[in-house]
């Protein structure tokens, strides 16, 4: 991983709070410290924004799929969701912005499979980012999620990635780690009174209810 942390020809990363929360309670499905270790689950997502004066704005996260402990797989029912999500953020004037998944327990970083995934995202896109979550930071109290880019996507899967600078938007008088606690904490509770929250099956069943696009 290359020790850079910004690029200005990219411009800078905002992040809506309401699309850190969606991926979040993502994640924090398949791995809290309610669960034993051996139950945890990488999951995997799609970021959806826009681009606005040469910055990116992820202003919505969509789950997508989870796998298992180490590895989670895009399939070809996960395309055809895809291109039905795309059609209508498309209609807002939104696109995929990159991804997002978890390595619990495992740390932050792009695995030989993960660069290969942020190329078919940064090479149509840029500005493309990929999020890598982890809630085992939450033990030292660190936030919970590192962004990343490739650094020369001509390089394909042997390209360097390095860490960019995000701002989180909406907060109000917290900060951004009081803020992921309190929402991480609060998913894992209802996690444990209503056992499961299933947010994929909630997600695929009213897409645009999740997108927030209805009237």
């Amino acid at each position: 991983m290359l020790k850079i942390n910004s690029d200005e020809n990219l411009g800078k990363v905002t992040i809506e709070k309401s699309a850190l929360q969606n991926a979040l309670s993502h994640v924090a499905e398949y791995g809290n410290f309610r669960l034993p270790r051996r139950k945890w689950k990488e999951v995997y997502g799609l970021l959806i924004g826009k681009l606005k004066n040469n910055n990116l704005i992820v202003n919505n996260a969509f789950p997508m799929t989870h796998g298992s402990s180490i590895f989670v797989e895009f399939e070809k029912e996960h395309y055809i969701l895809a291109a039905e999500i795309n059609e209508i953020i498309a209609e807002n004037g939104d696109f995929f912005v990159g991804w997002y998944h978890s390595h619990p327990g495992l740390g932050f970083f792009l695995s030989g499979t993960d660069v290969l995934t942020q190329l078919g995202f940064q090479d149509v896109n840029p500005h493309a980012i990929a999020i890598v979550f982890d809630h085992k930071e939450l033990e030292r109290e660190n936030e919970t999620f590192t962004i990343f880019r490739l650094h020369n996507t001509s390089e394909g899967i042997l390209s360097n990635y390095y860490v960019v600078d995000y701002e989180l938007n909406g907060l109000e008088n917290e900060s951004e780690l009081e803020f992921i606690e309190k929402i991480y904490y609060k998913i894992t509770h209802s996690l444990e009174t209503k056992k499961i929250r299933k947010v994929e099956s909630t997600a695929r069943n009213n897409i645009e209810k999740w997108l927030k696009l209805e009237d």
